[in-house]
Parts: structure tokens; sequence; C-alpha cells
């Protein structure tokens, strides 16, 4: 699968999109006082057309069971994994409710 390879990054507690990386990079570098955080994209869509990330916090389609995407290995996969489930059809009909780093409450 060919993939749009893009990232977005937390940073003084914001979080920023790729698309204003891309035109604030120059200012984003020089007022940035803490540690940046780089999250890629997986190339995949939730059930209501969000992309999903590396560092999201996604809802199964069960209404309760919640996991956080991850890259390892040149794949992306989900912690705690849902066995059972084809590896890439865990990503269908999912929602993203959140990320690690704005709602890490989301998660135990």
């Amino acid at each position: 699968m060919k993939r749009e390879i893009k990232f977005r990054a937390w940073i003084d507690n914001k979080m920023l999109e790729w698309e204003n990386l891309l035109t604030n990079s120059l200012w984003i570098f020089n007022n940035a006082s803490g540690m940046w955080i780089f999250m890629q994209f997986t190339g995949l869509l939730d059930k209501v057309g969000k992309e999903i990330y590396e560092g999201d916090i996604v809802l199964k389609h069960d209404g309760k069971t919640k996991a956080k995407v991850l890259y390892g290995t040149d794949r992306f996969y989900l912690e705690p994994v849902w066995y059972g489930e084809a590896e890439d059809g865990a990503f269908q009909a999912v929602k993203v409710i959140g990320n690690i780093y704005e709602n890490p409450e989301l998660l135990p």
C-alpha cells in the first residue's frame, strides 16, 4: 500500500498539524522551547474520515475497547493488540478519540 508520508508534532504542549509544520517551520523552530515529538501518519482514516496518526487513541467498534496506535518494525499496530482480528482489519471501523499527549486520561 502506497501512503502519503507526513507527520504532526507535539511541542510546548501543543499539537502542530502537518500544514502548520510546513508553513511555519522556521518560526516554530526558533520559538519552541521544548522537545519535539513527531508522530507519523498511518495512511489510514478512521470510520468518520479522520486521519490516524501514531500516538492516537482509538475506540473499537464495540464502543468500549481502546488502544493506542504505535509504529514499529516497518508497520503500525495497536496496543493492546486486538487478538482474533486481521492485522489490517483492526484499523477498520475504529474512531480516533484523542491522542496520548492531549488526552492521556483516556488510557488506563
